[in-house]
């Protein structure tokens, strides 16, 4: 896998980084699941859940979680083409329902979770032209 640094290089123009911090340093495009169940926040009956992501904006954000897990950042290298939609709306619990109606127009959701922070739920991972990773301490 190469470093963010290097993953920053291959950006072209249109294109975005989004990042995501604590995933396994054997994390590959296979291995990410857009519609993993959340543990955390999760209460019996429910179904919240998806990738999160964040942009530069919230990038001390995947840092703390990153320090907080393993202490690798992972950085998404996001297609130009992306069709993304925007929200002001908190989008930290979001049902499968509610993933898979967004799913059906957009590959990404940018909202904010419930401090404010931008983040974004991945829906279609073929959008994702590489990943890079560092290791913070």
């Amino acid at each position: 896998m190469i470093s963010l640094l290097d993953l920053k290089k291959t950006k072209l123009e249109g294109d975005i980084i989004l990042y995501h911090g604590g995933l396994p340093n054997t994390i590959t495009l296979d291995l990410i699941d857009c519609n993993h169940l959340g543990i955390q926040q999760n209460k019996r009956g429910k179904t919240y859940g998806g990738f999160y992501l964040v942009d530069e904006s919230s990038r001390t954000w995947a840092e703390y979680y990153a320090r907080q897990r393993n202490g690798t950042i992972h950085g998404f290298l996001i297609d130009s083409s992306s069709r993304i939609s925007e929200t002001n709306k908190v989008i930290d619990r979001l049902s499968q329902e509610e993933r898979e109606g967004f799913a059906c127009s957009f590959d990404l959701l940018k909202g904010k979770d419930l401090c404010g922070r931008i983040q974004y739920v991945l829906f279609n991972k073929s959008i994702i032209k590489n990943i890079g990773e560092d290791h913070i301490t």
